[in-house]
């Protein structure tokens, strides 16, 4: 796992210190000045170098000097002399322990790479059933205490009897347990355990007895098994702390259970593929009788195309009068928890202004100007089709904790402390989460152009016309992957000076943060990666007299193919720089999020807001060894696309995957093209089937005929699929989770970054149906009687 230089630098120093008896206060010492994520980060890595390693070191490939069987800690390894003298004086520095920091030292000297394997097959098995599971967007297992996978024997009573059983994990406020073939226990139930191995190994003047609630009891191959937690933690306190220091005193020793913190970290890293690939607009809305605002706007560089089309001259937003109360009102009777309705849209340019025409089509229809609508809008190259989902905002799913256990470090607690009561209330400003993605066909253009229309009745479009928003404009909030950086960057443009020590450059910035920037010029520079050079800001130095600006040292990091974008980072040590530019990216974040309004945890709290409402599912065709992939993920909320997804798993078929991953397998687009298709599938109650993609046949007609064919004696689907390339996987999204694992599955945390990495095309996935009956002119009952035959076949799934 790669760590942040700050971090790095200080395990460089503490390393040799770790047996010390000071050592505690050396490390309080010098991490006081650490964010809380890179302070967790340095103790878990410390934590992980500190624990005794069982592994032996063979040279015998490696050294030049001839190589002996020796045993040092009651490991046996292959070394040199020097080597073997040297691992002991490493162990004897660290108390006598034989641990990973010793280990490592030897295989770094030699150039090896420890090797990272899982302790058991079980434990591999356990974790690729994990990472096989489901992903399910902001879902997060969360436990409050660790838990150990301990085996000991317990005895338990219930209606039917005594029985005995094993346990197969621990942790002080619940337990896992093998239970007889012939043991029922009761859901929600309660049972008293006797933990008799403890009662006979351990003499303690309390007694070993403990009342636990049933939770679940499920069978897995062929074994019967059962989740419990205490019903009450202040019946046996003695107990319970015997049960939190035994599992802290012997986590080392026997396997703690990350499993729940590698479900939520690879969930993090694909709800990150997602938010940053999807070119869909999500806002949240404050929806109050007859009134609409858009508060918030999630605004990122996928989304920039979106959010333009809706800025009139004057750079203002026009979707407040777009999403009207009487249009949202349209889609209540929607079956589901989620909302629907389409928007037609053009513009047109008058007397340097900029008019919107929009309608949906339960407008149009009762205006009886449909065809007139469809055919001079889409003559227009600002022509539009717009799919919005909309639905009640869940606020409570604004906070999402780490899913850590509080008692890995202060820096869990901390991070999971509940959201302020003034960002809860800024939040219950909005009570609607919308989602709004442009579904727009080109090739579908000549079907709308199609259509019949009155030439003289061109002026009754008018009524469709969008009355201009000057007041209340949305707010912006954007959002910029971090990916391997530290800390975000900000748009800013300035003038700066570069000095190379040859020469003179001028050029702008195009972005900073508190330790780098991003620097653009006319033409080509001769900049090396690693060159130290000198920079100068002289428009920002007249700004402040409180830094001085010039001169200061940056090391050139990476640059584009024409030369002309270097990126930089500050040179380590003091530096005026970094200090100013830590201020300026303050107060950039401020503006981001309102200037003096400003509320901590705003981003935070909406992304995790969007993540978890979305409407959207999203594949993934992810590259490991030359072995291509498809995942499908999708938020917990009741669309009817994730009921389809749900009836799929159900019937055990990847066919939706399968498809996919035939159709992108080899794609490779150029770098920020998108593109995409349409998927037609047929689905009955035991059986999905692949029909074809609308976007391979080669004319409308061909378009119509198909669907007409199918429209006649199958229950169709039609799925958009738009299709991007994946952004750098995110581990500084991860790096708590990241650090755990690393700890206590770092098999586990290899896969997963191998997982992640394979990553190259995001496919965001959108029920288009509706829309694909209105473009090919389909009478309004066959739609709705589709729609109908739809629902009825995937939505007891929802119920």
């Amino acid at each position: 796992m790669s760590l942040p230089r700050v971090v790095g630098e200080l395990l460089e120093q503490l390393t040799p210190k770790l047996g010390h008896p000071k050592f505690n206060l050396l490390l309080k010492q010098v991490s006081q000045e650490l964010s809380d994520s890179d302070r967790f980060l340095l103790k878990m890595e410390l934590s992980r170098l500190a624990k005794p390693c069982l592994r032996p070191i063979d040279l015998r490939d490696k050294s030049p000097e001839p190589c002996q069987l020796v045993s040092i800690a009651k490991v046996n390894h292959y070394l040199p002399s020097s080597a073997a003298e040297q691992l002991k004086a490493l162990i004897q520095s660290y108390q006598g322990v034989y641990n990973f920091a010793a280990y490592e030292s030897i295989m770094r000297q030699f150039k090896l790479k420890p090797q990272t394997v899982f302790e058991s097959k079980a434990q591999q098995t356990e974790v690729e059933q994990t990472l096989a599971l489901p992903i399910i967007f902001g879902r997060r297992i969360t436990r409050r205490d660790e838990r150990m996978h301990y085996v000991t024997d317990l005895g338990f009573h219930t209606r039917a009897g005594a029985f005995k059983a094993k346990t197969r994990d621990i942790s002080a406020s619940g337990l896992q347990i093998k239970l007889p073939k012939t043991a029922i226990l009761e859901t929600n139930g309660l049972i008293e355990v006797n933990f008799l191995e403890f009662a006979k190994q351990y003499q303690r003047d309390f007694a070993f007895k403990l009342t636990y609630k049933v939770c679940w009891q499920r069978q897995e191959k062929g074994e019967n098994f059962a989740g419990l937690a205490v019903d009450n933690e202040k019946q046996n306190p003695a107990l319970i702390e015997f049960l939190t220091k035994f599992v802290k005193g012997y986590r080392r020793k026997y396997r703690l259970d990350a499993c729940n913190t590698l479900d939520a970290a690879r969930n993090k890293l694909f709800e990150q593929f997602y938010f940053y690939g999807s070119q869909a607009l999500p806002m949240l809305l404050n929806v109050q009788g007859m009134q609409v605002e858009v508060n918030y706007l999630c605004a990122q560089k996928a989304n920039q195309a979106i959010r333009q089309y809706w800025l009139n001259e004057q750079r203002h937003s026009q979707l407040s009068e777009v999403l009207t109360a009487e249009r949202l009102l349209q889609a209540t009777d929607n079956v589901g928890q989620v909302k629907t309705l389409y928007l037609y849209s053009f513009t047109h340019d008058q007397n340097q202004q900029h008019h919107f025409f929009t309608s949906t089509p339960e407008e149009l229809a009762e205006a009886k100007m449909t065809d007139l609508f469809y055919h001079f809008g889409a003559t227009k190259p600002s022509w539009r089709v717009f799919k919005l989902q909309f639905a009640e905002l869940e606020h409570a799913k604004a906070w999402n904790p780490v899913a850590i256990p509080e008692e890995a470090g202060r820096e869990i607690q901390k991070r999971n402390r509940p959201l302020s009561t003034t960002l809860q209330n800024k939040l219950f400003e909005s009570n609607y989460y919308a989602l709004l993605i442009d579904v727009t066909n080109e090739l579908a253009k000549p079907s709308y152009h199609a259509r019949p229309f009155d030439k003289s009745l061109l002026n009754q479009l008018n009524q469709f016309h969008v009355k201009r928003e000057i007041d209340n404009p949305a707010q912006e909030v954007e959002f910029s992957l971090l990916g391997q950086r530290k800390e975000p960057r900000y748009n800013y443009r300035t003038v700066v000076e570069v000095d190379t020590g040859q020469q003179f450059i001028s050029g702008l910035t195009k972005n900073i943060s508190a330790n780098g920037l991003q620097i653009e010029f006319e033409e080509s520079a001769k900049l090396d990666a690693g060159q130290v050079i000198y920079l100068d800001f002289p428009e920002l130095q007249l700004t402040t007299c409180d830094y001085k600006l010039t001169h200061l040292p940056y090391i050139v990091v990476a640059t584009n193919k024409a030369k002309t974008v270097f990126n930089f980072k500050a040179k380590p040590g003091k530096h005026q720089g970094r200090k100013f530019f830590t201020k300026l990216s303050q107060r950039k974040e401020a503006l981001n999020q309102g200037n003096d309004k400003r509320i901590i945890g705003l981003e935070d709290a909406l992304h995790n807001l969007f993540i978890y409402s979305t409407s959207q599912c999203c594949a993934y065709i992810s590259q490991v060894d030359d072995d291509s992939q498809c995942f499908l993920a999708c938020a917990p909320v009741a669309t009817r696309l994730n009921a389809l997804i749900d009836r799929c798993r159900e019937l055990n078929s990847q066919l939706i995957e399968l498809a996919l991953l035939d159709k992108f397998a080899s794609f490779y687009p150029a770098d920020e093209q998108t593109d995409f298709a349409e998927m037609v599938i047929a689905v009955n109650a035991n059986k999905i089937e692949f029909l074809g993609w609308l976007s391979e046949m080669t004319s409308e007609s061909d378009r119509k005929n198909a669907l007409t064919d199918w429209l006649k004696d199958k229950v169709i689907w039609v799925l958009r699929v738009d299709v991007a390339i994946a952004c750098p996987a995110d581990f500084r999204h991860i790096e708590l989770e990241n650090s755990y694992l690393s700890t206590y599955q770092p098999a586990a945390q290899k896969m997963l970054e191998k997982l992640a990495k394979g990553v190259r095309l995001t496919l965001q996935v959108t029920d288009i149906s509706q829309e694909v009956c209105l473009r090919y002119n389909k009478p309004l009952e066959q739609f709705k009687s589709l729609i109908e035959k739809q629902n009825n076949i995937v939505f007891d799934v929802l119920n």
